[in-house]
């Protein structure tokens, strides 16, 4: 696992994926101090088949086995209280989430997402999560342009968030500023497709705790960041942010 501690003089450059590890298991268990678990990535696999049956026609919109694997290893050892994921699709990264949480007996998701506006797409959001686990669940349908910083404000402060919205580089970035400052210390932050782009690549190399997974299957980067005491948003994120338009993209 990569655990960067300083910037590079090319940060402006996406990450090379090649050089991204694929062992999501054993890289976070090292971000989370969990290296001696095993239970983890035994459950994992026999739920991942479960979620997967649900879904008659996964596509692109839907997790990576990597993202899974992180989003289930860290709601896992953390037993999150508040968290917050904006993109939802079938609802795979969801449904992990709240079974971990149905398992520790605590906690509560709030997702964020607006889904594909094509007629095939109605009435499939979410279909991956069941009934059952619904009770630690609200969905706002929506971008998170408008969800984001108001849910943010209500909570206060999360355990974990997770970015599978729009990947570009300008919304990574403002989801990042957003969610960063409310991250309780040792908050999580998992973001998918951190190869479109540099904003997870500088966040990892300021922050220092976090590491970058490469999904074979799906040909994608996955990003876990882990916050330290007394962390801010870095600089060269709020550099970036300030660019971001008004008239943002939906997501």
């Amino acid at each position: 696992m990569r655990v960067r501690s300083e910037l590079r003089d090319t940060d402006d450059l996406a990450p090379d994926i090649d050089d991204m590890p694929s062992d999501v298991f054993g890289g976070v268990h090292e971000l989370l101090g969990e290296e001696r678990c095993t239970t983890c990535r035994a459950t994992f696999d026999p739920l991942w088949a479960e979620i997967l049956a649900r879904i008659p026609d996964a596509n692109y919109h839907d997790a990576s086995r990597s993202l899974g694997a992180a989003v289930w290893s860290v709601t896992w050892h953390r037993a999150p209280g508040n968290v917050v994921e904006t993109g939802v699709g079938h609802g795979v990264t969801t449904a992990l989430i709240l079974a971990a949480l149905q398992r520790h007996e605590r906690g509560h998701l709030w997702s964020i997402d607006l889904p594909p506006l094509s007629s095939d797409w109605r009435g499939k959001t979410a279909v991956a999560v069941p009934q059952d686990m619904r009770d630690r669940w609200t969905y706002r349908r929506g971008s998170s342009d408008r969800h984001l910083a108001p849910l943010l404000d209500e909570l206060g402060t999360i355990d974990l968030y997770v970015h599978d919205a729009l990947h570009t580089e300008r919304s990574m970035a403002w989801e990042f500023e957003q969610s960063w400052p409310r991250l309780v210390p040792g908050g999580v932050l998992i973001a998918d497709d951190v190869h479109m782009n540099a904003v997870f690549e500088r966040f990892a190399f300021t922050e220092g705790t976090a590491s970058a997974f490469y999904d074979r299957g799906k040909g994608a980067g996955v990003g876990v960041a882990v916050k330290r005491r007394g962390r801010t948003l870095p600089e060269t994120q709020l550099a970036v942010v300030e660019e971001r338009p008004t008239d943002h993209r939906a997501r």
